[in-house]
């Protein structure tokens, strides 16, 4: 009890004393809690992880690729490795801002989510106790710690609102959820920075397709005889783009999604763009060219390929099938040098990610893509070509009546086994 006497105060220890043991005392139980903190938070997060991965699935809708490659293509002002780059005296703050943004995301709209709802109950209550346990061990921090981190969930938010909460949104949104996840874990280790990715192998700057150019030597129609490629084409093209879809399924191997995105985030994507818009007197050229390249590439090593034999024999008696349509029908025996070179070209960078990956499963998903993406291709270059023999005119009238009258020595039938090398 404290008193006062003869004008000056006095104090039993007893008042004052207790109040600063219990003061040393929690000061050392929050520190001691503190610092068995990061192994409790690593072991909650790794629980999340398993959580969220069991969610996701093994495999990723194949109707979401091109939003991921969109997405994945178009970074925002702020990304992960950014901040990976906080120093370890914030790694607290950071992780508990991050924790709330990823529960910020779990209240959105979700009911495309393909969760049940126990489940993303259960997923905000540990995200919660994270961030109440968190809150507890650090101080007043810079807002600008935490508006880093707002920044790219800021993104995310934005994207989920423009594809109004659809399923491959939060296909996407799950996926750079995971990803945070797993930087949490190395934050809380306390890992100086992140190991280097494995690169891909080294392959050239993709060059992009020149463009074909009138030869002055190139007839202005087609052979006779080939002006019904468009009719005979369409059906033949069609029929192996549905054994394509077939057999490539509804959906990627979630492990292959990485491999899938990083392929296509380069800049290769835009050389299709330019045999799509080649003209008319080379379309005929480039579907010849394309329809090789894609039997040669399914001639590699496709032990990986998630099709049965027949299937793929099926497959390229398909494609063998368009190719002997169209051989007779090059104007010049064989497809110009210029669009060879150029479609070997685009290619040529399919073939090494092959190689280089071992000819794997997730290299063959790829592949696939890219195989679909030209048979696609195929079909709008189909529509340039002739679909009805072209007007007779006198002087071809007159060639064929002098040949009547005067016939000439035969072809070389062997001047044609050039069109199937």
């Amino acid at each position: 009890m404290c008193y006062q006497k003869q004008s000056h105060r006095y104090c039993n220890p007893d008042c004052w004393l207790l109040p600063i043991c219990l003061m040393m005392l929690l000061t050392e139980i929050f520190s001691h809690t503190c610092n068995q903190l990061h192994q409790k938070i690593l072991e909650e997060n790794r629980d999340n992880v398993k959580l969220l991965t069991s969610k996701m699935g093994p495999t990723f809708p194949r109707q979401c690729i091109d939003d991921i490659m969109k997405f994945s293509s178009t970074p925002g002002e702020e990304n992960v490795p950014n901040i990976r780059e906080f120093q370890k005296d914030r790694i607290t703050t950071v992780i508990h801002e991050i924790l709330k943004q990823i529960l910020h995301i779990f209240n959105q709209n979700h009911t495309n989510l393909s969760w049940d709802e126990n489940s993303i109950t259960v997923f905000k209550l540990g995200l919660d106790q994270q961030i109440e346990k968190l809150g507890a061990c650090f101080g007043s921090e810079p807002d600008d710690i935490r508006s880093k981190v707002r920044k790219y969930f800021e993104r995310m938010h934005k994207f989920l609102k423009d594809k109004k909460y659809s399923l491959c949104a939060w296909e996407i949104v799950q996926i750079e959820i995971s990803q945070f996840f797993t930087m949490v874990d190395q934050l809380i280790q306390k890992l100086p920075e992140e190991a280097p990715e494995a690169k891909d192998a080294e392959i050239s700057n993709p060059q992009i397709l020149p463009e074909f150019p009138d030869g002055e030597t190139m007839k202005e129609e087609l052979p006779q005889g080939c002006s019904q490629l468009q009719s005979k084409l369409r059906e033949a093209n069609k029929k192996n783009l549905e054994l394509l879809n077939g057999n490539m399924g509804s959906a990627v191997p979630r492990a292959c999604l990485s491999d899938t995105v990083n392929f296509f985030s380069k800049p290769n994507k835009e050389s299709l763009q330019i045999i799509r818009e080649c003209r008319e007197k080379n379309a005929t050229e480039a579907i010849y060219e394309i329809l090789r390249q894609i039997v040669l590439l399914f001639g590699q090593n496709h032990t990986q390929l998630s099709w049965d034999e027949d299937s793929t024999t099926v497959f390229e008696l398909g494609l063998d099938h368009e190719i002997g349509i169209l051989g007779p029908c090059l104007r010049s025996g064989m497809a110009p040098l210029n669009i060879k070179q150029g479609v070997m070209k685009y290619f040529e960078q399919i073939n090494q990610h092959l190689k280089y990956k071992k000819y794997s499963l997730c290299a063959w998903e790829v592949a696939q893509i890219e195989v679909k993406q030209c048979l696609i291709l195929i079909d709008q270059l189909i529509k340039k070509l002739p679909n009805e023999d072209p007007p007779a005119i006198n002087t071809l009238m007159k060639e064929q009546l002098d040949a009547i009258a005067m016939p000439k020595e035969p072809s070389d039938p062997s001047a044609f086994s050039g069109f199937f090398l």
